[in-house]
């Protein structure tokens, strides 16, 4: 294992988590490092979990500094302090913060922790690989043989390393690691949880977390969730007067209560003990409101079911957590809520956090992410739509007249649809002090710092629109320059894609969501100048994307089509190279050169 470059070397880091029934385990944790030639007093302080199901008996820790010298700390040296500090009054999750904040290299820590946990439905994920080398990591589970474990693991064999029978009807399994290199991500993967080696636990068997819980199945949570929100659901006159029973076209009416919940809903994030998976009833919502993602999901979904709709909420992981083959059952699993609703036939998905979405229209953070639709007898995952009344589109028609002097006036129309829409939208409707024309001039004339946005107009801003419109008036001063021979590269919506790496690449290559991208571009030159020399077409179709560019020369205009479409944006390693080389072709298609000359002198 090379350490050369490492600022930190752990030199060992093993956890033994013992169960001794449903309801009582313990944890013992240890983590021993050595700083090598880090200056980062960050290392030296660390912070751990601290709730009522997940109490700390003891802390022991303890600093080798070079000179020789000790430092001893306990629980006592240690401070409690909330996991949200701007929203305090909204949370009781918090961590237990302590260190040792005069380090040098050559300094040696060790850390001891012990936990008792009281509720075995809460387990968090091993992670075998950070960001720092690893000599050692070890991880133990004890636990009574008549006690089902279930085990999932994330790149690496799920299989221990040992497995014995100790003695009392008990069983201990261990994993065991050595000389772990640090993980190094590369640019545009996917979620980096997917590739770190990790284990989940779940255990089987009824317990109790505000109601039953059965884990064997995801019908067990499902179900578990049908009784935690039972009474949250439950409507009253506020929801009753909301209703829209009247109205008789049922995408109308969803569509109507999507967009009078988001008006009247903010967004505040609650987690107090159970209030961290039950939500509020939907007459405390819509009475304060105000809400977490659950709390807002419940409100829209009553208001929903009253008006005679089929509405259910819906569990959704976020796609930065990463998503999983055959994961282990269990709401930890999930860290979002949203609704569902069914008219005419069909299941739309609605997130009442998004301010800036379009009804249909899912945030980017969760559209092609792992669902789980709470509904009666539902005992799958399922993948949340891309795109449903949209798809994500960005179309651009630029025209660039450029005058004798060489400055050119830009007219661009741009179209926004899918999340490109929701995006923009809230760029443009949120501009934190800067104008329109700023934000413009940020967003679609970065690389021409002389640019000057004459003129913005929005339509579409608000949310009960179906998609976004805008339209931009810009001048370049000197985007040519006045001589007989100009060599120009007249693209203003250029594509940018990464260059090649030079090493092999490990991971999969994540060209985005998928998404069509449309732009036209029509550029005329001086009387007196006319178009001589312009690209070849270009068409590229791999299974992953398909590229189709053109040009067309018309007297002194010059015409450029371009049609973008991302199908399956996740590249495999063992296709990098050939989709890489396609990508590198493109960005050098787009950036050559045409050649516009003088007519006459």
């Amino acid at each position: 294992m090379n350490t050369a470059d490492a600022a930190v070397l752990i030199l060992l880091e093993e956890e033994t988590f013992e169960i001794k029934n449903l309801r009582e385990a313990y944890l013992d944790y240890r983590i021993k490092k050595r700083i090598l030639q880090s200056v980062n007093q960050e290392e030296g302080i660390f912070s751990f979990p601290e709730r009522k199901d997940l109490e700390i008996l003891s802390i022991e820790a303890n600093a080798v500094y070079p000179d020789g010298r000790e430092e001893t700390l306990d629980r006592d040296d240690t401070q409690s302090v909330p996991d949200f500090p701007d929203f305090a009054l909204y949370g009781d999750q918090r961590t237990r913060v302590f260190g040792f904040p005069r380090l040098q290299p050559g300094t040696e820590i060790d850390v001891r922790i012990r936990y008792r946990i009281k509720n075995l439905v809460l387990l968090n994920p091993i992670f075998f690989q950070t960001g720092q080398p690893i000599l050692r990591r070890s991880y133990t589970l004890i636990h009574p043989a008549d006690i089902d474990v279930n085990i999932h693991a994330v790149a690496m064999d799920a299989s221990p390393d040992r497995t014995s029978d100790i003695g009392k009807g008990r069983k201990e399994l261990v994993w065991e690691r050595g000389k772990i290199e640090p993980f190094e991500g590369e640019s545009d993967m996917p979620p980096i949880k997917q590739f770190i080696p990790a284990l989940r636990f779940s255990v089987s068997g009824k317990q109790k977390y505000g109601e039953d819980i059965d884990l064997s199945s995801w019908n067990g949570i499902v179900n578990w969730y049908l009784a935690l929100t039972r009474e949250s659901l439950e409507p009253d006159d506020r929801v009753r007067n909301l209703s829209l029973a009247y109205e008789p076209d049922e995408t109308a009416r969803a569509r109507a209560i999507y967009h009078t919940i988001l008006d009247r809903l903010r967004y505040v994030a609650i987690y107090l003990g159970i209030g961290g998976h039950k939500p509020h009833s939907c007459e405390e919502v819509l009475e304060h409101r105000y809400g977490d993602c659950k709390d807002q999901s419940v409100a829209m979904t009553a208001v929903m079911r009253e008006s005679g709709l089929k509405a259910h909420l819906v569990l959704v992981r976020t796609i930065e957590l990463g998503r999983f083959d055959d994961p282990l059952p269990t709401f930890g699993y999930f860290n979002h809520v949203i609704v569902a609703v069914e008219t005419d036939g069909k299941l739309v998905f609605l997130d009442p956090t998004c301010n800036a979405c379009s009804y249909g229209i899912l945030p980017h953070n969760i559209q092609g992410a792992h669902a789980l639709v709470i509904r009666e007898g539902e005992n799958r995952l399922i993948t949340l739509p891309v795109g449903q009344t949209q798809g994500n589109m960005r179309s651009a028609f630029s025209g660039i007249s450029i005058d004798s002097r060489g400055t050119a006036t830009v007219v661009d129309t741009m179209l926004f649809e899918g999340y490109y829409a929701s995006m923009y939208r809230e760029i443009f409707r949120d501009r934190s002090g800067k104008s329109p024309e700023e934000l413009a001039k940020k967003h679609f004339f970065a690389h021409y710092p002389l640019a000057k946005v004459d003129d913005v107009e929005l339509r579409g801003v608000e949310r009960t629109a179906e998609g976004l419109t805008l339209l931009c008036r810009a001048t370049i001063p000197g985007f040519i320059r006045p001589r007989s021979t100009v060599f120009l590269d007249p693209l203003i919506q250029g594509l940018a894609y990464g260059e090649r790496q030079t090493d092999q690449r490990r991971y999969p290559l994540d060209l985005g969501k998928t998404r069509i991208g449309r732009y036209r571009m029509t550029l005329s030159v001086p009387a007196d100048m006319e178009p001589i020399s312009s690209p070849d077409s270009l068409e590229i179709d791999n299974g992953h994307f398909s590229y189709r560019a053109y040009w067309k020369t018309d007297g002194n205009r010059l015409v450029f089509n371009r049609v973008l479409n991302i199908d399956n944006g996740i590249v495999q390693p063992a296709d990098y190279d050939t989709i890489s080389a396609q990508l590198e072709e493109i960005t050098e298609h787009e950036n050559q050169k045409v050649v516009i000359r003088k007519t006459r002198q």
